[in-house]
């Protein structure tokens, strides 16, 4: 997991430091970071029904609750797969960005782009 081999690697990228950065973060995600808060707002509650679907399925063998918790917020989340969809990086250099494993990061975008797919269609 990340740059240094067999150890914890520490982000480049947070919503924390890129926000700083205005510019930056619309380069990187395609909007603003005030559009970027708003389409967080309108995604998290999907996101919730979402994955408490995916957690109640009857051939799930751990209980709602159990395994483990996610590597990344929801917010990270949103950015990752934002700065996914605008620069098309490889999930290898996206995880060094992150700070988290390539499966990591493709498992997040293929759970999360649904949803913005959902949201973003009409009516």
């Amino acid at each position: 997991m990340g740059i240094l081999i067999g150890q914890e690697a520490k982000p480049m990228i947070t919503f924390e430091n890129l926000s700083k950065r205005p510019s930056t973060f619309k380069s990187f995600t395609g909007v603003s970071v005030v559009a970027f808060e708003e389409l967080l707002a309108q995604v998290t509650p999907l996101w919730v029904e979402s994955e408490r679907a995916r957690l109640a399925r009857p051939q799930r063998k751990r209980a709602i609750g159990g395994g483990r918790k996610p590597a990344l917020a929801l917010r990270e989340q949103l950015l990752l797969t934002l700065v996914w969809l605008r620069l098309y990086l490889t999930t290898e250099a996206l995880g060094d960005l992150f700070g988290i494993d390539k499966a990591t990061v493709s498992r997040y975008t293929r759970r999360r782009l649904p949803v913005l797919r959902a949201l973003a269609r009409p009516p």
